[in-house]
């Protein structure tokens, strides 16, 4: 019974006022495409629920989208296009984690060899779901890190005891600097 509004074509300040002008209730977006909203010129919005995904919402745009839409129940979910969601926040969720595994999906954290760490453990995230797609559109298969039925995109993270996801960053963007391995999400999340 739910309508669809794309507003894709529409300067921010546009998309605010459009926004409040249909009654929309519900909003999904990135954070890139939150950030003009909320610094665009516009009514407050009567949003009841905000579904973000794309990038993790940092404290900055959480208090900006808190005066954009003040009543908004806000949930980011954490997925890849070969594995579709993989977790999903709620209000129990910790500052800096993506959430817990989605209905229906498992996650293992995993040393180089492929073994199982335990919780806070730093290694590359699996995933095992009904929703890990076979293959590609133009039919190529999967690369090799889809191993008997569990999918990595070579992102690393630890989960805590509670199964919270916490990313550090993807393997292959690693670098070193001073003989120490820094993923460049942690130089951003300090400059910010």
């Amino acid at each position: 019974g739910a309508s669809v509004q794309l507003l894709d074509r529409l300067r921010p300040d546009r998309q605010r006022h459009a926004l409040a002008g249909l009654g929309i209730t519900h909003l999904y977006a990135t954070p890139a495409q939150l950030r003009l909203l909320c610094d665009a010129p516009g009514p407050t919005l009567g949003l009841a629920h905000v579904i973000l995904g794309g990038s993790k919402l940092d404290a900055a745009l959480r208090a900006a989208l808190g005066s954009l839409a003040p009543a908004a129940r806000v949930a980011e979910f954490y997925g890849a296009a070969e594995a579709s969601f993989v977790t999903l926040t709620d209000r129990d969720t910790p500052e800096g984690s993506v959430g817990r595994p989605y209905p229906g999906v498992t996650l293992e954290i995993r040393d180089a060899g492929g073994t199982p760490l335990p919780p806070d453990a730093l290694g590359e995230v699996w995933v095992r779901s009904p929703y890990l797609c076979d293959r590609y559109a133009d039919r190529r298969h999967l690369p090799s890190l889809k191993r008997q039925g569990w999918l990595s995109v070579g992102e690393m993270g630890w989960q805590d005891r509670a199964g919270n996801l916490f990313l550090a960053g993807r393997a292959g963007r690693m670098v070193t600097v001073a003989d120490q391995n820094v993923f460049p999400e942690e130089i951003e999340t300090f400059l910010a």
